[in-house]
């Protein structure tokens, strides 16, 4: 039994775009290492607004926080180490 081959949005030419994309539950996003992750950060790249939601308080690292805010606005969030030094100002 072989396995169908399908496309994923990432492969398309050109990649689709988006007025706005929602995220809920964002908050289990933020391991920028992980494939939900790469999903998110391929719509918010394509989409003209991005709005995340989540009702769970924010408890995490430092580096989840950077993840999470790179992905909503990369123009402002550059590295990390910039992000460390505007947390502590």
């Amino acid at each position: 039994d072989k396995k169908k081959k399908t496309i994923g949005l990432n492969q398309l030419d050109p990649v689709p775009s988006f007025d706005l994309v929602i995220v809920d539950e964002a908050h289990t996003v933020r391991n920028s290492t992980s494939w939900a992750y790469a999903g998110v950060e391929l719509f918010c790249r394509n989409a003209g607004a991005v709005v995340f939601l989540t009702a769970t308080p924010l408890q995490n690292k430092t580096e989840d926080l950077y993840n999470l805010l790179n992905l909503l606005r990369p123009d402002v969030i550059y590295d990390k180490d910039t992000f460390k030094n505007q947390m502590h100002m």
